[in-house]
């Protein structure tokens, strides 16, 4: 994949092995001009979801003070804290652009017709995208275990989903396949197009097992949470958020106290509780924001694996790729 769209945040190696999305995509264009590193992510559905640990484990607010606690002595602890949690629901929705350089996607990924956010069957799920204007917007979700079974939905296709259960990851075909048609450079034609592919795998199953590939989009809450904390830190060019001149405030949403930290560039939402400050809300200011929410923390859904039958393992996979490969020798 081109990597003109812009660097992740922290870059971070990737190990594309066995029957992820580039390596396919490298497989299949060994002839006709390589792609690079760079793989799209996955999401998830939750089926029959499970539900988790006992609620009243969920931290609640505790602010009695008029006046929130400096920033700076609360950093660390917001993000060590949440990460220390069992389970939340986390949102993600912010400009097109900025969702690329997140996931390390190229822009002319996103130029065809079929593209998220066209306004023809862009977004995940029927309503994803509904509202927006064409191109505008991303809007990601990962819900689940801190580190554990997840789901992930990305409205980069009309069904872009991964699912994390266990060791094992699964990712949707028409995820799969706009990740392999990320992959390919706009001036190559491919020995095998994206339809062709889709229509192949689709006669096998609906998902297709990505354990051996590691993803660009985020498949846990705690890999998401990574992912915002060094964007945060590239956004405020290496200083801290306690650096960042951020008034103070104290507020109640709902039920719970929260303390609000912000400026013209910059709004934080923390539980107001100081044994476990949790992270509620970030707002990053712009021509359109950049908006993350966190809620039903230690109270997330836990989704279900797929069904017996639906799943195109590994080895299926790689006996499909062959074939393309066979097929298109010349020998």
């Amino acid at each position: 994949m081109s990597t003109s769209a812009g660097r992740r945040p922290t870059p971070r190696p990737r190990l594309l092995a066995g029957a992820s999305a580039l390596g396919l995509a490298t497989l299949l264009l060994a002839g006709c001009g390589g792609a690079e590193d760079e793989s799209p992510a996955q999401t998830v559905d939750p089926s029959e979801p499970v539900s988790q640990e006992d609620p009243s484990a969920a931290p609640t607010g505790n602010a009695t003070d008029a006046q929130a606690p400096a920033l700076e002595d609360l950093e660390d602890a917001i993000w060590d804290a949440s990460m220390a949690q069992t389970s939340v629901n986390a949102s993600v929705s912010g400009p097109l652009e900025q969702g690329q350089q997140l996931f390390g996607y190229n822009p002319e990924a996103f130029a065809g017709d079929d593209a998220a956010g066209s306004g023809e069957g862009g977004g995940a799920g029927e309503d994803a995208g509904a509202g927006v204007e064409s191109g505008a917007l991303f809007e990601l979700s990962v819900i689940g275990q801190m580190q554990g079974d997840s789901a992930t939905e990305l409205n980069y296709a009309p069904d872009y989903r991964v699912l994390q259960v266990g060791d094992t990851t699964y990712q949707t075909v028409d995820g799969f396949i706009f990740d392999y048609e990320a992959q390919i450079p706009a001036e190559v034609e491919p020995e095998v197009g994206g339809a062709e592919l889709e229509s192949a795998l689709l006669a096998e199953g609906e998902w297709v097992d990505v354990s051996m590939g590691e993803l660009a989009v985020p498949r846990t809450p705690e890999e998401l949470m990574e992912t915002l904390r060094d964007h945060v830190e590239e956004t405020l060019d290496g200083d801290s958020l306690a650096d960042s001149g951020l008034e103070p405030a104290v507020e109640t949403e709902g039920e719970q106290d929260v303390w609000v930290y912000s400026n013209e560039q910059i709004e934080l939402t923390v539980l107001a509780n100081a044994e476990s400050p949790l992270l509620m809300g970030l707002t990053l200011q712009g021509e359109a924001p950049l908006e993350v929410g966190f809620e039903q923390w230690n109270e997330a859904e836990l989704p279900a694996a797929p069904e017996e039958g639906t799943v195109i393992t590994d080895q299926l996979l790689q006996e499909i790729l062959s074939g393309f490969v066979a097929s298109a020798d010349p020998g």
